[in-house]
């Protein structure tokens, strides 16, 4: 996906936080999957990844079990 950060906004991704110099956005697909991808200087690198819900909600009881 070669899309700048205005046009990702435009098609329904939101902002979801920053790690080191990449933004992350975000959206759910028609399978109930969340896709995300990074943004680097306005622009899309790399490719989108997807995750289950099921697996989102394992890593953040993880996550949360570690603080």
């Amino acid at each position: 996906m070669d899309l700048t950060k205005n046009q990702l906004i435009q098609k329904g991704w939101i902002f979801i936080g920053v790690d080191g110099s990449l933004e992350y956005y975000a959206k759910e697909n028609e399978h109930g999957e969340i896709i995300y991808i990074p943004v680097h200087n306005d622009k899309t690198v790399g490719i989108v990844r997807t995750i289950s819900k099921n697996v989102l909600s394992l890593l953040f009881d993880f996550i949360k079990k570690d603080q």
